[in-house]
């Protein structure tokens, strides 16, 4: 799937809320409702990628285009139980998944495959093609 392209709509269920800010990676552009991750201690948008560490979502959204490491700084809600897309064919999560680990395939989907991939979180729930998952600092 391709990542977003327009704010996303924010849901989530309760968790213990903590909003942080931490600085945008320069010519990162993160969409409010993205999945976002650290990476080298910089805000992105989460993707197919190893070494992110996954933390919750946008409040907002930042567009570091042009920008060096740490122009803007972006708010985000982690520590929370967020829904996103769930992948599709053999990367789908089910319910036999709650309770696991999933990856982050882009900044809107999770994966059962940790192969090229950062951990996104535990599985909480499986709706339809939506996965509920307890991510953030409190969650690694």
């Amino acid at each position: 799937m391709p990542g977003l392209t327009a704010p996303r709509v924010k849901t989530r269920r309760l968790g213990s809320d903590e909003l942080l800010d931490f600085p945008v990676k320069a010519n990162a552009v993160i969409y409010q409702g993205a999945m976002v991750a650290l990476q080298t201690g910089y805000l992105v948008p989460a993707t197919a990628a190893t070494g992110l560490l996954v933390l919750g979502r946008a409040e907002d959204s930042y567009d570091n285009t042009g920008g060096i490491d740490g122009a803007l700084t972006g708010l985000i809600l982690n520590n929370f139980i967020f829904n996103w897309d769930n992948n599709t064919s053999t990367d789908a999560l089910t319910q036999a998944d709650v309770g696991l680990d999933c990856y982050a395939v882009d900044d809107h989907t999770v994966g059962k495959s940790s192969s090229g991939r950062s951990k996104a979180g535990k599985v909480v729930k499986i709706e339809g093609n939506q996965v509920w998952v307890a991510q953030g600092l409190e969650y690694l």
